[in-house]
């Protein structure tokens, strides 16, 4: 076994495979700022899919140690059989711990593991110094079970002063929650790892580029702040929609996985979901079958592009570069009008238990406007004195503009969403064709009620709703 050490660092790799230095060019704004809380904590979890730049960040924690040792393991293939994943951490822990060298784990079948995880936890009360291990890519051992003994013994009790990060794509699934109570256990996740805006441009401008807040911001939302994505946009030298075309048709593999890629029934399924913006297991149920929950439960085992929405992992989202992958499959193999169906049957879904917005989302996408514009002169009115106007506008920008022009009620709804966005040009254009609408239809209460919206927008004065409840401005750069 090789092993090489970076004395600057105090990291000891105890692996043949040496993680690979990140190019110079490479540029990780939020990970140059290592939180004292997160270097302190005594169990550190990294999750994130490929290109979120979890060793990276493993790096920079591991040397905030008061210059203590670290040691560095990178699983392999084979540290899947039980005994074979002890004996190699410890002889890269025999590196700075030579109470270790002489420790030996049965092969085979001939030790359980409740026997080999006794003798693990033997042999390290008998450490004498601190140990800071590192196990990357710890997604290597899978999504069984088979090895949540050895991890929680390598977890150490508390006393010992010891620290463990594991670096994985996949939720690492133990029971270490209780530590959070203390702080004292961590986790890292996509979201915490992932560009924002801000972060986008400067990845740009170390590119020698500038570019807007507006456009950073929609490239960080469809690419779901990917980092090495984003860096790879901005080395490409491409306009930016050439680029995110050509980094989705490159990274495309990487994205399904092998297990999606070879199963039918589970890549059909992964293709029509792709549409959802969150997966409910009931809803998923309700549009594809009962069978659904558990292709369901089975996606984040398969896929680190699939993430969960909160640690209980009941819900998940796809990644959004994911879903823009699977959705051009899905477009390809049963065309725009399939996919309008799929909307469909996943709106009715939606509505079947309870929640409107996304069914409306849904139909918008389906392209059945009537029926959102039905939606929008019922419910709007209502969800506006709720102080839901923020939803109302994305309705509205999902029309077409013909739908907003011919229609007097949805005029006057996009006048008031327009008055509270700001946007007082559009807001009078808005009212004054509600009002010249409905006095062609004769309809004086509401030709009036425009007129005096209009009036009020000229003044640029502050509306109240006829129930006098405050709305909650939008803001117009969010």
């Amino acid at each position: 076994m090789r092993r090489t050490t970076y004395p600057a660092a105090g990291i000891t790799v105890g692996n043949d495979a040496v993680p690979s230095r990140r190019p110079a060019t490479v540029v990780l704004p939020r990970l140059q700022r290592v939180d004292g809380a997160v270097a302190s904590a005594r169990i550190v979890a990294i999750e994130a899919p490929a290109g979120y730049g979890k060793t990276t960040l493993a790096r920079q924690i591991a040397p905030h140690s008061g210059g203590e040792p670290w040691v560095w393991y990178r699983l392999r293939q084979r540290d899947r059989s039980p005994s074979g994943f002890l004996t190699s951490v410890f002889h890269a822990l025999a590196e700075q711990h030579p109470e270790l060298s002489e420790v030996a784990f049965p092969v085979g079948d001939e030790a359980t593991v409740t026997e080999l995880a006794g003798l693990a936890h033997t042999a390290l009360e008998r450490v004498r110094e601190p140990i800071r291990l590192v196990l990357d890519d710890l997604h290597v051992l899978g999504p069984s079970g088979s090895m949540r003994a050895f991890l929680e013994v390598l977890a150490f009790p508390a006393f010992t002063q010891c620290h463990l990060v594991c670096v994985s794509r996949f939720q690492v699934d133990l029971p270490w929650t209780f530590e959070s109570a203390q702080d004292r256990f961590i986790l890292i996740g996509p979201d915490d790892l992932a560009f924002t805006p801000e972060e986008t441009q400067l990845v740009f401008a170390a590119h020698g580029l500038r570019i807007s807040r507006r456009i950073s911001t929609e490239l960080t939302d469809r690419l779901d702040g990917w980092p090495s994505a984003i860096q790879e946009v901005a080395a490409s030298g491409l306009p930016i929609p050439d680029a995110e075309r050509q980094l989705l048709e490159q990274r495309a593999p990487v994205l399904l996985g092998t297990r999606l890629m070879q199963d039918p029934r589970l890549a059909d399924f992964f293709q029509r979901t792709s549409l959802m913006r969150e997966l409910e297991p009931a809803v998923c149920a309700h549009a594809f079958g009962p069978e659904a929950r558990d292709l369901l439960s089975m996606a984040p085992a398969v896929n680190s592009f699939v993430l969960p929405v909160g640690r209980q992992g009941v819900r998940v989202r796809y990644h959004r570069a994911l879903a823009a992958v699977l959705t051009d499959m899905l477009r390809a193999r049963i065309g725009v009008e399939g996919v309008r169906e799929v909307h469909r049957t996943i709106a009715a879904a939606w509505r079947q238990e309870g929640n409107e917005a996304e069914a409306v989302y849904h139909l918008i996408q389906a392209g059945d406007w009537a029926e959102v514009a039905d939606t929008l002169r019922e419910r709007a009115p209502r969800m506006m004195e709720q102080g839901l106007i923020n939803q109302v506008g994305e309705w509205l920008a999902g029309l077409p503009e013909s739908q907003l022009r011919d229609n007097p009620a949805l005029s006057y709804i996009e006048g008031i969403v327009d008055m509270h966005s700001g946007y007082l040009t559009e807001a009078r254009a808005a009212f004054l064709r509600a009002r010249e609408s409905y006095a062609r239809e004769g309809r004086a209460e509401e030709a009036s009620l425009s007129s005096y919206w209009l009036a009020s927008a000229m003044l640029n004065q502050p509306i109240r709703l006829p129930a006098q409840v405050p709305i909650t401005p939008i803001d117009p750069h969010d």
